[in-house]
């Protein structure tokens, strides 16, 4: 039996776009310790980081803000981790080339909003996972585990 293998790229920064990725497969960045996926808007998400210990995120807050005509700057009173905060603007999550998310507390729309506009934002904590594998471990895990289901397959069909 084969090991299942995932889309991956070594180069540090690396990002597969949306095109690169269909719905429900994988890419895994091992020089920067993240794997991406393909959400159900189109846009790529991403789990993991925290350098050498490996991470992830839990979401922290989300809170809404309805837009006046022209407006651009949002105000993020309770404040966010830089890298770590998704916006959407009526419903439809923007790219980062969206708008500008530095100083922990604003955010700027590249592009002003209409009156009325929804947007959300949602901020994430970074969290480190405790348990960490090496390539080759994850390799022979994900083997074991397809292993393991062809038996129990085999084994419910008689």
């Amino acid at each position: 039996m084969s090991a299942i293998k995932f889309k991956r790229s070594a180069v540090p920064g690396k990002v597969p776009t949306p095109a690169d990725l269909d719905f429900g497969e994988v890419a895994i960045n091992y020089a920067d310790g993240l794997i991406y996926y393909k959400k159900a808007n189109g846009t790529i998400g991403t789990i993991g980081g925290g350098g050498g210990g490996g991470g992830g995120t839990v979401a922290r807050l989300t809170i809404e803000s309805t837009a006046s005509a022209g407006q651009t700057v949002f105000g993020f009173p309770a404040g966010y981790t830089v890298g770590y905060i998704d916006v959407s603007l009526n419903g439809i999550q923007l790219y980062n080339d969206d708008y500008t998310a530095t100083d922990n507390f604003t955010v700027v729309l590249a592009e002003a909003a209409a009156a009325g506009d929804i947007l959300r934002f949602t901020s994430y904590e970074p969290v480190t996972i405790q348990d960490v594998y090496t390539q080759s471990q994850a390799d022979f895990l994900m083997e074991q585990a397809a292993t393991d289901k062809a038996i129990v397959m085999a084994i419910a069909l008689g």
